[in-house]
């Protein structure tokens, strides 16, 4: 016969309390085994973390270049950089990856896209040069400049890995990587699992044992309990006396309910403490305060010093103790806190106030808070905003310089194009030798104030954060040329040689501000020409890709010079600077030319950097970002072609409307547009000029843009709102000494076609005029 197994009512209930008991301790055993998990995980991302930042810190402040620079090896093959590099730091990656078995350290350079150490260099230096495949989660470290933590498949197969950027001078030049194998990780993380699950099975075991044991004993100790809790309900301190069976644990549940209370009301206080150590720490000045009684219940330690010829404030009525008075404020901001009914507004109520006594102006906010013990209380906090007017008075001197220098462009850029202009009309009517040799150095000198006033034009630029760099695309050999050509008359006069080294890897044509781009390679070449008494300048040219859609153009420009000494290069590129004060006496400058040159370099996304030793040369070399344009290269060939027509190009039987105040300009102008064979009708103000045009057709009409009785920018409103049957079809081309970007925007939206700056630029103008005439 089969026997029915039977369970005794006691050990039914002792295995449903079973139950219910370690349900709740399996699921807590569940989520504790899960925060080991991330405790270890978190704690071996930490650890590789902080090797790695150990790696940064012994990499030095100035970087892979400050290494390549000390050994003179800036422009050796990569190959030798990476030999060298790797001399200077392998030994401090091998010590480091000595603190554990298994790590694998390194570095990796951005710029010479390579590991440069791997250590221990026992196991791993074979990986020494190598590159990062496009998917590896270094490069999204270089790219983001943010440290990461990354498990899978890296270099040395299966590992974990954390990974910090190298930052040195505001840029990201490589990053540094401390990883372990996952196997090892798995391997701690599976004995952490069997040891947790054995202590729980354990748990199990005792506690089934002593359900049974204590089982037996049901009522014993409830006296104890009750009395226990009421000697609770005064003093949580108290606890129930230790008793046997289920009464004890429930006896030793409402000893733990009762810690939890005395911990939470602790934790309260603490939290208040927090609370009033942040508002002493706070730029404002508070006070809380009871707005039944006015009494001061909080004051932070900045209010107490602000009135420390006072006693302690708190404990005091608010009015007395905050401005000395008996009364209640007049304008106590408790009453914007009620309604008419008394009902609190939690809105903020924000005021402005002027402390006589203080001589300062606040901004005041009122609220109303729950204090810790359940109180509503009003706080204020007082910012100090007197610096507001102080910011106001220098913008306006700020706005005042930008003025200054717009007006002082146009006032100085007049003249010179007078100065420019006559000059090269005396040197067409063929005078003698020596008066030609005169007029030369007249416009070498005209050039070279020219050259300072665009100078500080484009510093007034950098300072007021209105720098533009524009994207279009460019033809970058013919760039080269073009500054071949410019600086070769100087290289001549001092008998120097001239070497250019274009890498097969620089393209034809790109996508970015090839103006700027030449304006810091002119400014570096004619920087070397100028402190260069003898000997050559090189000019080497490079690129690589950097990612799918952008090029790294790298550039340097050597010269065999004066040199520059340590001491000196710290302060190079900083405005106003030169090598040493007699370096302006001697060579000429304003000290801008580099400073603008860095602002330029950092603008297209690059750097610039030196390299000098005294008497025997330097070096300056930059890199910037380009985007890659040779699908476009051929239709800008064709362009360029047709572009070239304007330097030929002749306008026999064209009427231009010549509109200028200033008669040397009108005759500068005038000779320049009868060279072109054109007919010119001369305007002396813009109320001339309209009528003028109202009189006439014109092919063309020049336009300076300040002249008396109605200035260029109205006369051209006047004329294309005028009616007439070609008033919106004319072309209008300002011809003006206003040369700053915001001028070019005002005459466009005058309705200009086209910004001639003065003095003028022959070609440029021959340009503009071929662009919007039609032959």
């Amino acid at each position: 016969m089969k026997r029915v197994l039977t369970l005794s009512f006691q050990h039914k209930v002792v295995l449903v309390l079973v139950l219910l008991i370690n349900i709740p301790f399996f699921l807590t055993g569940y989520m504790v085994q899960g925060l080991i998990k991330d405790t270890i995980l978190q704690e071996k991302g930490d650890k590789l973390i902080a090797l790695a930042e150990i790696l940064n810190s012994r990499l030095g402040e100035d970087g892979f270049d400050g290494i390549l620079q000390r050994h003179n090896s800036m422009d050796l093959p990569r190959e030798e950089k990476l030999k060298i590099l790797n001399e200077a730091l392998s030994g401090i990656t091998d010590e480091v990856g000595k603190a554990a078995p298994n790590l694998g350290i390194g570095y990796y350079s951005r710029d010479l896209d390579a590991i440069v150490t791997y250590g221990p260099s026992d196991l791993f230096g074979h990986n020494i040069g190598l590159r990062l495949p496009p998917d590896h989660p270094g490069n999204i470290v270089m790219s983001t400049g943010k440290q990461m933590i990354s498990s899978g498949t890296m270099v040395r197969g299966d590992a974990m890995n954390a990974m910090i950027p190298i930052k040195r001078q505001g840029r990201v030049i490589g990053y540094i990587w401390c990883n372990e194998p996952t196997v090892d990780i798995l391997a701690q993380l599976n004995n952490t699992t069997r040891n947790f699950t054995t202590f729980m099975l354990f748990c199990v075991l005792v506690t089934v044992g002593l359900m049974l044991a204590l089982s037996r004993r049901t009522l014993s100790g409830v006296s104890r309990i009750m009395n226990g809790v009421r000697a609770m309900r005064d003093d949580l301190s108290n606890r129930i006396e230790e008793t046997s069976g289920e009464l004890g644990e429930v006896a030793r549940d409402i000893n733990a309910m009762a810690s939890d209370i005395e911990k939470a009301n602790k934790e309260t206080r603490r939290a208040v403490a927090v609370f009033q150590r942040v508002l002493s720490n706070v730029d404002a000045y508070v006070y809380v305060c009871d707005p039944t009684t006015k009494i001061l219940v909080y004051v932070n330690e900045a209010l107490q010093q602000l009135l420390s010829d006072r006693e302690v404030l708190r404990g005091r009525v608010c009015h007395q103790a905050l401005y000395g008075s008996d009364q209640p404020c007049p304008s106590c901001p408790q009453k914007h806190l009620f309604d008419e009914n008394g009902k609190p507004i939690f809105t903020p109520h924000r005021w402005e106030r002027h402390s006589a006594a203080l001589d300062r102006d606040f901004l005041m906010t009122d609220r109303l808070i729950i204090w810790h013990d359940g109180r509503l209380l009003h706080m204020q906090a007082s910012t100090d905003v007197t610096y507001r007017k102080t910011l106001a008075v220098a913008e306006a001197a700020n706005q005042a310089q930008r003025a200054f220098l717009a007006r002082m462009s146009h006032e100085i850029r007049t003249p010179m194009n007078g100065v420019l202009g006559m000059t090269r009309l005396a040197m067409r009517a063929d005078p003698p030798p020596v008066q030609l040799e005169y007029l030369k150095k007249i416009q070498a000198s005209a050039e070279l104030l020219l050259g300072i006033i665009n100078d500080v034009l484009d510093f007034s630029r950098i300072e007021a954060g209105k720098l533009a760099i524009e994207k279009h695309l460019f033809n970058l050999r013919d760039l080269v040329e073009n500054i071949r050509e410019l600086i070769l008359p100087q290289v001549q006069d001092k008998k120097l040689s001239l070497v250019i080294n274009l890498d097969d890897s620089v393209p034809h044509f790109a996508v970015g501000d090839g103006l700027r781009l030449s304006q810091v390679l002119l400014n570096l070449m004619s920087n070397a020409v100028k402190f260069t008494p003898a000997g050559e300048i090189t000019l080497s040219m490079s690129a690589r890709p950097v990612t799918a859609g952008s090029l790294r153009l790298i550039c340097s420009v050597r010269d065999s010079g004066i040199g520059i000494t340590m001491d000196q290069q710290s302060a190079l590129f900083r405005p106003f600077s030169q090598a040493d004060i007699s370096t302006s006496r001697k060579f000429g400058g304003t000290g801008l030319g580099l400073s603008i040159s860095k602002a330029l370099v950092e603008g297209m996304g690059g750097a610039i950097s030196v390299t000098s030793v005294e008497g025997r040369g330097s070096n300056f070399y930059f890199h910037v970002l380009l985007e890659p344009a040779d699908l476009a290269g051929k239709a800008m060939e064709r362009l360029e072609a047709q572009n070239r027509l304007w330097e030929q190009a002749r306008y026999d039987g064209c009427k231009f409307l010549l509109v200028e105040d200033n008669l040397i300009n009108q005759e500068i102008a005038l000779s320049i547009l009868d060279e072109l064979g054109a007919e010119t009708d001369i305007a002396n103000n813009g109320a001339e000029g309209v009528r003028a045009f109202l009189a006439k057709d014109y092919d063309l009409i020049l336009m300076d843009v300040r002249m008396p009785v109605l200035d260029g920018l109205e006369a051209t409103r006047t004329i294309r709102a005028s009616g007439k049957h070609d008033a919106l079809a004319v072309p209008i081309v300002a011809m003006t000494a206003n040369a700053l970007r915001e001028d070019r925007e005002s005459s466009a939206q005058a309705g200009m076609n086209g910004h001639v700056a003065k003095p003028i630029d022959l070609n440029e103008l021959k340009s503009v005029i071929y662009q919007h005439v039609k032959k």
